[in-house]
This record gives structure tokens, C-alpha cells and sequence, in this order.
């Protein structure tokens, strides 16, 4: 099944033949003497058409890489589409009146006091907007939320987007690459059915066109997200926020005051402190999923999934990848039986594996490549390198430390209880800023959560029992 997106809804089409995709991941064909042309020229491009993971995923990974209003870009069901849109049947102007009405209530129930909002939240990712639209829609809350101006790579101060990691630079747009890097091997597999290719043509990737619709689609999603807190009445404020005080906050030199502060500020890729981390062409996976050329030649640093991962996808379109990371096996935290299977099958693919190796300096090459040494001699000289060595807590520069909010001074980690209240009574913080799950599902039901102990009729604990995860190799 495929999820038609170029319309106003989601609506289920079956999949007449897994090559409707190719040209959307990039691949053409080229023959000899012969003008390239995309596979199934004139058919729904990458832009207008989202795949359906869950054929090729199991339930658990579908909920585990689940974003809001869509799963993973495109996996909902219609049901869950009807279900929702039901919501918003009422007229717009007899919704706000409501919601209008509500609010007062809502904040009578939190406490009163002349503030502009009653929750104010910082950070427009899935948990901040979950969290922000179930407090307008479900308890009438007056609510505000703050997010930096929309970019596929993201700044500290000054490029972000609604939507967040997951659906921006994370689960949407990686699973486009790896959706995309599984045709090549599908191409050669298709000749034992009967398949075949014009006699000389070969399978070529188009770099630029895979990049153009990512970046097309996780543009769509961002607009989406807007839509969504605009159906909600939220009010959105773009721009970088700080904490002034425990009721006040700041968007480019404007104040607001609120009952309630929501922190959902996300994390960053983290960069190791080592010698020339900081040269062109080291990046992290922000900027893997937006390099405007593809290497040749890449080195992965890094055993966990976001590492993995990004090797085999990387592969997939024909990169020769290095995986370099300090354990005996990859996956840190997975059962043994399958940290040792994939990596039986990560050597089987061609993907060089460095175990029991790290990183002591990066030089540049000359010619726009790098030279990466470890401490086991390994001296490579690539055109990338890619430093997947975890993510850090965004919570820094916010204000927090100034108004008593308690971090977690090595991690930087925003402390919270299990109401998601952090040390100062009106401000709480949910999803990665929090550092407890790091899963998009995990901090929509936090957000969710941290509504209903704000507005409804008693504090609502988060469950975090048998939170499924998953990883998406691309194994034989």
C-alpha cells in the first residue's frame, strides 16, 4: 500500500508494482546511446507519493518511529485519519467560541492570575506540539508555542521547524533513504522472477533528485504540522525563546506570561572532542541526510542504531562505508544473539566493520577529502566523515539555569518528576530534553500526560512499560 498525499487527505492506493518508486528514490536508467530517463516517467513523484513502511517493518518498529498526526510520514490508517478529522467537524468559528470559553476554565482550574496563556511551550517538535495542541483541544486551554524558522539542518539559534527531529532530520527522512537504498539490490533480485533491463542499461542513482524529494516531503510535513496547531487554536510564535522567570518567556524581545512553561527543546547530535571534528565534511546526521553530493567513500563513527543505520542505507546506494565503533559488536543494549546476526550480515553486505576501534584525529586530505586515523592504525582517506556518537539534551541558553530549574550537570539533562514538574512548580519539560526515552511515541505521551496534570481532573503518569524500539538495517 502507498499513502496519496498530493490531496487534502491520506487516502490508501494499492501498490501496483514496487518500481512506482524509482524515480522518487533517485535511480534512473541509462543504456548506451540512450537519453536517462525516470523509471515510470509521467507517474507520482517522490513528492506526491509516501511509502507505507509497515510492509516492510514489524508493529513494533511502526510504533516506534511513529510522529504526530502521521507515522513515520505516511503510516496511518484511514480509520485513524476518519477518526481524527471527526474532531474538527464543527464549524471553525463555533470551535473557537468553545475553545474560547474553555480556556477561562482552564485557567480557573490551574489557578487563575492574569497571564497571556496558560501554558506556554518551547520547542515545536512532536512531544511540544502533542502536548500543546491536546491542552487547547481536549481542556481549552489558552495555549502559545515558541520554534525556530524551519530548515533540513538545524542551528542552535537559529534553524529548526515544527515537527522537530523525528519528522524533519530523523525518522521521516531517514526512512526515505533507506526506503530509496533497497532498490539497487532490488533491481538485481528482480531477475530471478523473470525481470530484465535493455541490453548495456545499467541502474544510476541521481543524488541531487533523492535529496530535492526528501526535502520536498519533509517541507510538506512541516507546513502540516502549522495546520495543526493553527486547528488547534494554539498560537505559534517563530523565533528562538528563553525563561525569564517561572510565569514569563521571551520570543525575539517579546514577553509572554503563562501559567505553565512546557520545555520540549529536543537534543543535538553530539560532537566528540576530537582533533579536526570541526573541518568541511565531518558532519553528523543532520547533515548526512542533506549532503548535496554523494561520497564514495565514508566513514561511520558510531555502533549504535542512528550509525548503523546511516551505514547501511549509504551502502545501499553504492558508498563505500566504513563502520568504526569501540565494542566488540554493534548495538549497545540489544540481545546478543542479534548484535551478533547483524553483524554477520553487515559483513556479508560489504560494509567494513572496525570493532574495538576509535577515532584519535581527522586531517584534511587535500582535494576535499579527509584522512581519519584510530588508535588501531586504521589511516583512511574519505570523501565524508560521520560522527554518530550519541545526542545531547537541548538545554542550554534557555534560561533555565537563572530561574532554578535543576539539570543533570554532566548531561545536561532537564530533572524532572513523574509528572514531568521539573524543580520550579509552573515549568515542566517532556521528551529528549528530559533524557528518558528517546522515542517520538514516548514524548507524545508525555505531552499528552503533562496536559492532563495540568488541566484535567488529577496528575497523569506517564507509562513507560514495554516501550518497543527498532532499528532498520538493511539486511539480505
Amino acid at each position: 500500500w502507498l499513502c496519496d498525499v498530493s490531496g487534502a487527505g491520506m487516502l490508501p492506493t494499492p501498490l501496483a508494482a514496487p518500481e512506482i518508486h524509482y524515480a522518487g528514490a533517485g535511480f534512473m536508467l541509462r543504456g548506451a546511446g540512450r537519453a536517462a530517463a525516470p523509471l515510470l516517467a509521467g507517474r507520482r513523484s517522490a513528492s506526491a507519493v509516501v511509502p507505507l513502511w509497515a510492509a516492510r517493518t514489524s508493529a513494533a518498529s511502526v510504533i516506534g518511529q511513529r510522529c504526530e498526526g502521521f507515522l513515520a510520514g505516511a503510516v496511518l490508517g484511514a480509520s485513524a485519519v476518519v477518526g481524527r478529522r471527526s474532531r474538527q467537524l464543527p464549524p471553525p468559528s463555533l470551535v473557537r467560541v468553545g475553545r474560547r470559553a474553555a480556556s477561562s476554565a482552564a485557567g480557573a482550574a490551574a489557578g487563575g492570575g492574569p497571564y497571556d496563556y496558560d501554558l506556554f511551550t518551547i520547542g515545536g517538535g512532536s512531544g511540544g506540539v502533542r502536548g500543546s495542541r491536546w491542552a487547547a483541544s481536549q481542556f481549552g486551554a489558552k495555549v502559545g508555542l515558541a520554534e525556530l524558522p524551519f530548515d533540513v539542518v538545524s542551528s542552535k539559534f537559529e534553524a529548526g521547524g515544527l515537527g522537530g527531529t523525528c519528522v524533519i532530520r530523523g525518522c521521516v527522512p531517514k526512512k526515505l533513504f533507506i526506503y530509496g537504498s533497497h532498490f539497487r539490490e532490488e533491481i538485481a533480485d528482480a531477475a530471478g522472477y523473470g525481470w530484465s533491463l535493455p541490453e548495456g542499461a545499467e541502474p544510476q542513482l541521481d543524488w541531487q533528485a533523492l535529496v530535492k524529494a526528501k526535502n520536498a516531503e519533509v517541507t510538506r510535513l512541516n507546513g502540516i504540522y502549522k495546520r495543526l496547531l493553527e486547528g488547534a487554536s494554539v498560537d505559534f510564535h517563530e523565533g528562538y525563546a528563553r525563561v525569564v522567570d517561572a510565569h514569563t518567556v521571551e520570543v525575539n524581545g517579546k514577553r509572554f506570561t503563562s501559567k505553565y512553561i512546557c520545555i520540549a527543546t529536543g537534543s543535538r547530535a553530539h560532537k566528540p572532542s576530537l582533533p579536526g571534528s570541526d573541518l568541511p565534511g565531518v558532519v553528523t546526521s543532520d547533515e548526512a541526510l542533506a549532503l548535496p553530493k554523494q561520497p564514495k567513500k565514508l566513514v561511520v563513527v558510531g555502533g549504535g542504531y542512528i550509525a548503523v543505520e546511516f551505514a547501511c542505507y549509504f551502502h545501499g546506494y553504492g558508498t563505500e562505508v566504513h563502520l568504526v565503533y569501540r565494542a566488540d559488536l554493534p548495538l549497545r543494549g540489544f540481545d546478543r544473539d542479534v548484535r551478533e546476526h547483524l553483524t554477520e550480515t553487515l559483513k556479508a553486505k560489504g560494509i567494513h566493520l572496525h570493532a574495538g576501534e576509535s577515532p584519535v584525529a581527522i586531517e584534511d586530505a587535500g582535494d576535499g577529502q579527509l584522512r581519519f586515523k584510530t588508535d588501531s592504525g586504521s589511516d583512511l582517506v574519505v570523501d565524508n566523515v560521520m560522527l554518530a556518537t550519541g545526542r545531547r539534551p537541548n538545554s542550554q541558553d534557555l534560561g533555565l539555569e537563572s530561574v532554578g530549574v535543576a539539570m543533570d550537570p554532566k548531561t545536561g539533562k532537564v530533572l524532572v518528576d513523574e509528572h514531568s514538574r521539573t524543580s520550579v512548580e509552573s515549568i515542566f519539560a517532556i521528551g529528549d530534553v528530559t533524557d528518558r526515552i528517546q522515542l517520538t511515541p514516548v514524548a507524545l505521551m508525555e505531552g499528552m500526560a503533562m496536559a492532563r496534570t495540568m488541566f484535567g481532573p488529577a496528575p497523569t503518569t506517564p507509562d513507560y512499560d514495554n516501550v518497543p524500539s527498532a532499528v532498520f538495517p538493511n539486511n539480505p
